[in-house]
Order: C-alpha cells, then structure tokens, then sequence
C-alpha cells in the first residue's frame, strides 16, 4: 500500500500543478477565481484518470471500469474543493487567488486516494 500512496502522490502533485497551472492563467486572463478552479480542474482530470490507471493502479482494473468509478469520486473532491475555496475567498478577499486555489487543491487528496484505493481501482 505504501508503495501505491507515494505513486498515487506523484499522480498527484502532477494533476495538482497542472490544476494549479491551468488555474493561474486563466486568473491571469481575468476569469473569476472559481471559474478559473474549474477549468483548472477539468484539464487536470484527464492527466488524474491516465495517470492513476497507469502508474498508481496499473492493471488494476480496466481503463473504463476505473474511470467510471474513479471520476465521481474526482469530482466530489473537486465540490468539496470549491467550497473551500468560496469560503477562504469570501473571508479573506480575491488577491492573491492563485495561492487560495493552491491551498483549496491541497485539502482534498487524501480522502481521494482512500477512496481510489479501496474501491474505484480494485477488479
């Protein structure tokens, strides 16, 4: 399991950076910081459902077994993201919003391994 968790961190930080990337510039073009979450989320996605599939849980499952179940857990996640992310901005402002998005991309991922492993990656 230990060995899984760090593949699934590295899955990880990968759809976190392109998250957070993707995020930023569309901040950076001015769409709004939640909009901007989305997008990120969405392109991120896809780099999360390939990469789990085949460096985290290889020949677990099939390819659409596991993206079926795998993406509603995603984007629960992604719900529970955006709450924290609408309740960090509604407190504290919208500067500086790429580093309140960071912080909303961070709070998620564990429940999200848990979840992957225990039921979305298993044959």
């Amino acid at each position: 399991m230990l060995r899984t968790a760090f593949r699934f961190g590295l899955v990880g930080v990968v759809a976190s950076t392109v998250h957070l990337g993707v995020a930023s510039v569309a901040l950076a073009f001015g769409v709004q910081v939640l909009i901007s979450n989305a997008i990120g989320f969405c392109v991120a996605l896809v780099v999360s459902v390939v990469g789990h599939h085949t460096v985290s849980f290889p020949n677990q499952t099939t390819f659409w077994r596991g993206c079926w179940r795998f993406v509603p857990a995603a984007i629960t996640g992604f719900v529970a993201n955006n709450i924290v992310l609408a309740t960090i901005v509604a407190t504290t402002g919208s500067s500086h919003a790429w580093i309140k998005v960071a912080v909303a991309i961070l709070v998620i991922p564990p429940a999200t391994f848990a979840y992957a492993y225990f039921f979305a990656y298993r044959g």
